[in-house]
């Protein structure tokens, strides 16, 4: 959470706004997470799949936990470096975002299906709603922030 609200605050303000406005976006993200690992939660209760709905939240925050990793030595880089790169750190982050969200998907599809033989028109609504949308979402609003 840490490190995607400073990536955020990064691309907004360039590292120059309050800490006041560094903790909405800290709330928000938590907000975020914890509404996600509820709607799977509460999704694997309705079809009685806990196992599955388990297994969704371990790969998800686990690859999102690796992009916060990921962007630990670009924002380190960006604060220290002299020269404003701020337009050049929104394409790294976002390379590097959809690097991980292929990946993420990619290993979703492949043990959902291999293991524990998820139909692919279950994956394909999965990662529309809950991986896709909120990125989307997430993207328009710190899009209409700059």
């Amino acid at each position: 959470i840490f490190n995607i609200s400073v990536t955020i605050w990064n691309i907004i303000s360039d590292f120059q706004g309050e800490f006041s406005q560094w903790t909405l976006i800290a709330f928000i993200v938590g907000s975020f997470y914890l509404i996600k690992f509820f709607i799977i939660k509460f999704i694997g209760l309705i079809f009685l799949e806990k196992q599955i709905s388990n297994f969704a939240i371990y790969y998800t925050f686990l690859f999102d936990k690796l992009f916060a990793i990921a962007c630990l030595p670009l924002l380190v880089f960006l604060y220290y470096f002299t020269y404003d790169l701020i337009a050049y750190s929104l394409y790294a982050f976002l390379i590097t975002y959809t690097i991980f969200f292929s990946i993420k998907v990619y290993w979703m599809i492949r043990i959902g299906r291999k293991y524990f033989g998820i139909p692919k028109f279950y994956l394909f609504l999965y990662i529309c709603l809950l991986e896709l949308m909120p990125t989307l979402l997430v993207s328009f609003i710190v899009i209409n922030a700059i």
